[in-house]
């Protein structure tokens, strides 16, 4: 006769058994189903944040464009005199965005910073560029100061916006030494009010250079550098709404070609143009 079954018998045990091979398998495939489910969220994400990258591009570039276009529509009406037509703060002109504000454009010189890609330059004139960096990068962290380099645009350097330290990096890169360079420097910036861009190129620094150790080979040198009328200039259009809140911010470095001015159209073209941070200093 078998004896009867108890509450510690072999059936409890197997169906204690089974339900736990069955717990650490729901596990599994509750945590197959999260990372799958992530997966997914993480490539909508992705996928939505390229999209959201590809239509700010397109908006960014056709935005540019056409401000780049009014700017070479605008030189047309300023030709030849592009100073005078700018207001004391560099304003060129303003365009009315209907529904949305307006967009300001203001002109800088930006030819006072000094040129740092010298590969398209040759014989002296690299020589000058190179040492007159060279010079610069040495300068220590105190020393430094904002605008001293430009990466694109012609390697004369503008007289009128220079830093300081540009001009004296330039003398002493044009001498070879320290003391002619420094006294140079110092003649040039003690006449730098004195320019007159209707003058010929290099007429101010000859006149300030006119008595001093200089050969006159070293004071050509540094007339042709340094220049009265600058070519390069950074645009830069600004786009506020009616209570004057900025919405956009970008810029570009505009490039003069005289060569390709005529009757009625100024030669030139952007080397640059970017998107800015809105608040800028």
């Amino acid at each position: 006769m078998r004896a009867p079954r108890t509450k510690t018998g072999r059936k409890p045990r197997a169906r204690w058994r089974r339900r736990g091979f069955a717990l650490p398998l729901v596990v599994l495939l509750v945590l197959a189903a999260g990372l799958t489910v992530g997966l997914l969220m993480e490539r909508h994400g992705t996928s939505h944040r390229a999209i959201a990258r590809q239509v700010a591009n397109y908006k960014n570039h056709h935005r540019a464009s056409g401000i780049q276009e009014c700017v070479l529509r605008w030189l047309d009406t300023a030709r030849g005199k592009l100073e005078q037509s700018l207001d004391p703060d560099g304003l060129a002109f303003t365009l009315d965005v209907q529904g949305r504000g307006e967009i300001r454009v203001y002109f800088r010189d930006a030819q006072g910073a000094l040129l740092t890609d010298s590969s398209q330059l040759v014989g002296r004139k690299r020589e000058i560029v190179e040492d007159a960096k060279f010079l610069l990068e040495l300068l220590p962290p105190e020393g430094q100061v904002e605008g001293i380099f430009r990466p694109v645009g012609p390697a004369e350097v503008s007289l009128v916006s220079a830093p300081a330290v540009v001009i004296q990096a330039l003398c002493i890169a044009v001498t070879g030494d320290q003391a002619k360079g420094l006294f140079a420097a110092t003649a040039i910036l003690q006449r730098r009010g004195d320019v007159d861009p209707r003058r010929p190129e290099g007429s101010s620094v000859m006149t300030a250079l006119a008595e001093g150790p200089l050969s006159e080979e070293e004071k050509r040198e540094l007339g042709s550098m340094l220049i009265s009328t600058p070519k390069l200039y950074e645009v830069t259009a600004v786009t506020v709404d009616r209570s004057g809140r900025v919405l956009d911010r970008s810029a570009g470095l505009y490039l003069i070609d005289e060569s390709r001015n005529d009757t009625f159209k100024q030669g030139g073209s952007f080397l640059t143009w970017d998107e800015l941070p809105i608040q800028q200093p």
